[in-house]
């Protein structure tokens, strides 16, 4: 299916190719890893070959490439890396569910026991997924555990949640506006206690606040917390620890994806689960929640306060708080990704690693023609039809008839006398790091001298 709809000259940009292949095949490949990736080396290398064949397909990249190189150019790392990533999130996961059947045969000791006494056989995943958390220096988390509710959902009083200020748009819209709307709202629902919640994340820490009209509460979060988590740990603090005065109790938030996930029945978060057994609870009392969506840095005076406060939060000491294993994911990609790029900076006689220290995406590998991303992948990597064609055709390495050394793409870009005078008439810089950077001011010309050399057909 990738070749019908790839081509060197036509057909799907890189950009689908990889999303298709993620899709379709990649998907496929990650299914049960967390059970097959303790299999043997040689095994998992057939999955590998399928891995990095397609990636080829995508970026077009000459069939020698060296498979680094091509994994760093594409920004995808090896099957290796994607399995310890599932693995790891899997972990956490499963800590959330002690009711899981497999929960037992991970975190229960009579496994281990068994390994020790056969240590020839592959270690039980529980085992294996910590070795990993310890190899990446994570510690173990205690993630919250999302136990079956007291309450049917179905019983569950639904709360009511007003968005009526999102129609206005933030851009078009003043804080004048948005104060006025605010105030006629809330007068509609008076008498009522108001309650301001925020969550913030920062370099410095996680952090969430709420705010009453007569006192202010702080909570300092794990640094792994996000603010999706800071955001609904304020809320459900709030519905917690206030004693409404009144029969009505309004909380505003300027979250709004924490309160359209509050509306929906059947929650998968174990906070937002928390948060809609704490509105039944308080409206079993006759107590009415409201919980209304502010726009943040309008100028609404307590929504400016609770902001301030969630942002001052991570000075205080850490309370008792578990994090859940969506907040654990992003972190353990990024310290995946900073193995790898640590692998890739140490990577020698690479001529790809010679230009690209990183293994971060570049913008200028997308291009709008299906040609020019294959020559430009191909000149980065430095294997093209031009200069190792004769590793296809089991021939001798072409020779520059002019210099009389080997063909390479640094020898035609950079040093070839016969294409001084052209090279110079398309301002193209004299090192190859500034040539094929991350410039596109530079790669434009060179696509430019590509054409009037004819070479663009030949790579």
């Amino acid at each position: 299916m990738l070749r019908v709809l790839t081509g060197t000259k036509w057909g799907a940009d890189r950009t689908c190719m990889l999303r298709f292949y993620k899709a379709f095949v990649r998907s496929c490949l990650d299914y049960g890893s967390q059970v097959y990736s303790s299999a043997r080396p040689n095994a998992l290398g057939m999955l590998d070959s399928i891995h990095h064949s397609a990636i080829r397909l995508a970026t077009g990249a000459f069939r020698s490439s060296p498979t680094p190189s091509l994994l760093a150019e594409a920004s995808e790392p090896m099957l290796d890396m994607r399995r310890k990533q599932l693995a790891i999130n899997y972990f956490h996961s499963l800590k959330a569910k002690p009711e899981n059947p497999a929960y037992e045969h991970v975190f229960e000791n009579y496994l281990i026991e068994v390994y020790a006494n056969r240590l020839n056989i592959s270690a039980p995943f529980g085992l294996r997924a910590k070795a990993l958390l310890s190899d990446l220096g994570i510690e173990e988390y205690q993630v919250s555990q999302c136990y079956q509710s007291d309450i049917p959902p179905w019983l569950v009083l639904s709360p009511e949640v007003d968005l009526s200020l999102h129609k206005y748009k933030k851009e078009n819209t003043s804080n004048l506006v948005f104060t006025q709307a605010f105030r006629e709202l809330l007068s509609a629902r008076a008498p009522c206690d108001i309650i301001y919640t925020d969550g913030s994340r920062s370099e410095n820490g996680t952090g969430c606040a709420f705010i009453t009209a007569s006192r202010e509460y702080r909570f300092c979060l794990p640094s792994v917390a996000s603010v999706y988590t800071a955001e609904l740990t304020a809320i459900l603090k709030a519905l917690n620890i206030v004693c409404p005065r009144t029969r009505r109790l309004v909380i505003c938030s300027d979250s709004l994806s924490s309160l359209q996930a509050i509306k929906n029945m059947y929650p998968k978060h174990v906070l937002v689960r928390d948060i809609r057994c704490a509105i039944h609870r308080l409206q079993v009392q006759n107590i009415q929640v409201v919980l209304v969506w502010v726009p943040g840095h309008a100028g609404i005076p307590g929504n400016e306060l609770a902001d301030k406060a969630a942002g001052s939060a991570h000075e205080l000491p850490p309370f008792t708080a578990m994090v859940t294993g969506s907040d654990l994911k992003p972190m353990v990609k990024e310290k995946l990704r900073r193995v790898w790029g640590d692998s890739w900076s140490r990577t020698v006689c690479n001529k790809l690693r010679a230009i690209k220290h990183t293994v971060a995406p570049w913008g200028t590998a997308i291009r709008e023609n299906r040609r020019e991303e294959v020559v430009l992948c191909r000149l980065r990597i430095g294997h093209t039809l031009l200069t190792h064609g004769y590793l296809m055709s089991r021939g001798d390495p072409p020779e520059c008839a002019r210099c009389g050394v080997a063909l390479s793409v640094e020898h035609i870009l950079v040093e070839c006398r016969n294409y001084a005078t052209l090279r110079r008439s398309c301002q193209l810089p004299a090192s190859l790091f500034d040539l094929l950077g991350d410039d596109e001011s530079v790669i434009v010309k060179l696509f430019e001298f590509l054409r009037r050399t004819s070479l663009i057909s030949k790579i």
